[in-house]
């Protein structure tokens, strides 16, 4: 899962990268694996405390450590790297883990890119943010094949964290849950699905706010041809002494077919009086008359509905901030 086939500690200007099994991580770097590995994913799997997480993800299944692979992106205290480093996704192991730790004041960008390997792949992210530390992630799943992944993440006081998530095929679940544990921490979630044939995509995510002062939004877009199915469930959770949150959550589909469906289930639990919180979803299909309009003027009827598709899409692959990355997502979207 890595995008090179070395082992081992690397150095990459500052930033230390490890690849390998995990009991040679827990050898090797002794005081990361025992202050991060399995920390949160050991919560989950004690707690169950979701039933999406709990009917999607068997946490169980990683209970021997040292007989799965992973790879560990560290970024020490006061590290600015801009540039957006590369992880390839690619099969080579059927439980793929990795382990992302930012420390305080550093941030770290990271575009990951999935590979089909013809093998079902279920992937396990854990990513801690201390204080002021700054994260943002693009996953491009791609024409993923039965991929399982799970990320989740742990954001101190002043942290922040996005993320862009892209399927552009393939069958995948995505399961993505935020804890803001410190006070001004902010997530940004980002999902856009374009899918058809018998394709199947599925987003879940839980954004929960543990204190107060924290701010979270959520949009995720989907376009569904043929016999394809998307779904998306969103909860925010606001705890009682999460005062002053600011939450924000969207779900916008459009059918393309009649036979394509979309499936759609935001939620807000909230047990704090004093804050600002919504969420919306929709479904529906291109707009027709915006279509004849423009083959009023001389565009044909495929290229106006491709016209409105892309005009949809743009605002979700934008959030990725980097021109080269985001030519290379749109030229890979089928529409």
């Amino acid at each position: 899962m890595s995008n090179n086939g070395n082992r081992g500690k690397e150095f990459v200007a500052d930033v230390v990268l490890f690849r390998g099994t995990v009991a040679e991580f827990a050898g090797k770097e002794q005081a990361l694996y025992d202050k991060y590995y399995n920390k949160l994913i050991a919560v989950e799997t004690a707690e169950q405390g979701n039933d999406v997480f709990k009917r999607n993800v068997v946490f169980g299944d990683l209970v021997v450590p040292d007989s799965k692979n992973i790879e560990v992106l560290y970024v020490p205290e006061g590290v600015q790297k801009q540039d957006y480093f590369p992880i390839i996704v690619n099969g080579d192991c059927s439980v793929c883990r990795t382990l992302i730790v930012i420390e305080k004041g550093a941030s770290a960008r990271i575009a990951f890119r999935f590979v089909p390997s013809g093998q079902p792949i279920r992937r396990f992210v854990e990513i801690y943010l201390a204080e002021n530390a700054a994260l943002e992630m693009v996953e491009q799943l791609g024409e993923a094949e039965r991929l399982v992944n799970t990320v989740i993440v742990k954001q101190s006081k002043k942290s922040r964290f996005k993320d862009v998530v892209v399927a552009s095929g393939g069958e995948s679940i995505n399961n993505h849950k935020i804890i803001l544990a410190g006070a001004h921490a902010e997530a940004y979630l980002y999902g856009l699905s374009v899918l058809s044939g018998k394709e199947r995509v599925e987003h879940n995510t839980i954004i929960e706010h543990a204190v107060s002062d924290c701010e979270s939004s959520e949009h995720y877009k989907t376009v569904v041809d043929e016999k394809a199915q998307a779904s998306f469930f969103g909860r925010i959770y606001v705890a009682s002494d999460a005062q002053h949150t600011n939450a924000y959550q969207q779900n916008n589909n459009i059918l393309l077919s009649d036979t394509a469906k979309a499936y759609t289930r935001p939620q807000l639990e909230i047990y704090a009086d004093d804050v600002k919180c919504s969420h919306g979803a929709t479904i529906g299909q291109l707009d027709e008359e915006a279509v004849y309009y423009m083959r009023q003027r001389g565009i044909s009827g495929d290229m106006a509905k491709k016209l409105q598709i892309t005009g949809f899409i743009g605002d979700i692959i934008k959030k990725v901030g980097d021109d080269a990355l985001e030519e290379e997502i749109a030229s890979k979207i089928k529409l």
